[in-house]
């Protein structure tokens, strides 16, 4: 790759995310960003619930997520979390 190229990409990145974390308007953007996500995932739902109703289903419940902010989280590979984690995974 040529290093103007890299140069560019690292600026347009960084660019991007003073865009999207900017504190004065960053919040409203990331609320339109998390809500057309989960706009796309809930059709995409729709869409394969044609094929696969059990896949559209789980599609559902990530765009619920995605929607309420709350990705869970998963446990300890061990299978041993502690009280905090078994709250958050429910």
């Amino acid at each position: 790759m040529r290093p103007i190229m890299k140069r560019v990409r690292w600026i347009a990145l960084g660019a991007g995310l003073a865009w999207f974390l900017d504190p004065a308007r960053g919040s409203a953007r990331r609320a339109r960003v998390r809500e057309q996500l989960a706009s796309t995932v809930r059709r995409a739902g729709r869409a394969v619930g044609q094929q696969s109703p059990g896949t559209a289903e789980q599609l559902e419940g990530v765009a619920g997520r995605i929607d309420d902010g709350n990705e869970p989280r998963s446990v300890a590979p061990d299978g041993f979390g502690t009280a905090a984690q078994a709250a958050v995974v429910k």
